[in-house]
């Protein structure tokens, strides 16, 4: 039995699992919003009862498929009291949060596609880039502009990005460039902010790493490419076409991903005018399907085809 944590309007799962049905595996979903209401974890099984009826003994799990999403348990009743002491709240916010480790301990125990890295730090990410000798954009964080370096730069999060809805608008967040005139306002001060080398790119590049695999698309700008950092601004003056990555950057990313321990990944590239390869982020739960369709890769059947494998070896 297959077991697929992912979300509920995620369309790559959806994907996949029109392939699965072409092979006829059996398999079982389980979104995000799906709660938890019963767990019975003994030395020998590991059960978890959800509140549609759907019953789960782990032993009976060949192949873990780890897309996107938690384990989430149904909130308990009376846990939002205001009278409750916030250590009481934190306390059993960590039992479970210890459960719910256990539970992912055995299912990393199966074979599949699973990051065991659920979250990645994207400074340690730019560190082991470039300890595996991957070229990467100079960076700094800083409070202060009169720290910034004297070349062009851009600023991102460090972290997730934030999806904000204000009213009926939405707002997220773009790798910028830091405009010159901000550069030299003065010593002002602001929160640590991350700002890295804007390079002269030639082309974008997005990889889809899964499990020792690589596809790669380039993303040509047709128009005004100088003005474009973030090329998610502007998907509709794009070409995408296949590309093969040097045997040097293939043979690198993939150390980079098994010395994060990730099964799966999408990573961003980017090409300059002198043919030099930069590495610029990874995302271990990134979308593929603007990389698999465009270049008729066919991504989410080869996913299906490593599940439908891991399966079938296990009986």
């Amino acid at each position: 039995m297959i077991l697929i944590l992912s979300e509920s309007n995620d369309k790559i799962t959806d994907a996949v699992i029109d392939w699965l049905l072409i092979g006829k595996s059996q398999f079982v979903r389980v979104n995000e919003t799906d709660y938890i209401s019963n767990v019975l974890i003994t030395e020998e099984d590991v059960i978890i009862v959800y509140e549609n009826g759907l019953q789960i003994n782990i032993n009976e799990i060949s192949t873990f498929w780890h897309r996107r999403g938690d384990l989430k348990f149904k909130p308990i009743v009376g846990l939002n009291r205001t009278d409750l002491p916030i250590q009481v709240k934190q306390h059993l916010h960590d039992e479970w949060s210890d459960i719910k480790k256990f539970i992912f301990f055995h299912l990393h125990q199966k074979q599949g596609i699973f990051n065991k890295t659920l979250t990645v730090n994207k400074l340690i990410v730019l560190q082991f880039a470039k300890d595996l000798g991957l070229s990467i954009p100079h960076w700094v964080i800083s409070c202060k502009n009169s720290n910034l370096p004297k070349f062009n730069v851009v600023t991102k999060a460090i972290s997730d990005s934030l999806d904000l809805y204000i009213g009926d608008k939405y707002y997220t967040f773009y790798t910028e460039k830091f405009q010159q005139k901000q550069q030299n306002s003065g010593n002002r001060s602001f929160f640590p902010t991350f700002f890295q080398e804007q390079i002269n790119k030639f082309i974008d590049i997005r990889t889809i790493f899964i499990k020792g695999n690589i596809w790669s698309m380039a993303i040509y700008e047709t128009s005004n490419i100088e003005q474009i950092v973030d090329f998610r601004k502007n998907y509709g003056n794009h070409k995408y076409l296949p590309i093969t990555l040097p045997d040097n950057i293939d043979l690198k990313l993939k150390k980079l991903m098994k010395k994060m321990h990730l099964d799966y990944a999408a990573i961003d590239l980017i090409l300059d005018n002198n043919d030099k390869y930069y590495f610029l982020e990874v995302n271990p739960y990134g979308q593929f399907e603007m990389v698999s369709g465009p270049c008729n890769y066919y991504i989410e059947k080869n996913i299906a085809k490593m599940l439908l494998q891991y399966e079938n070896e296990t009986y």
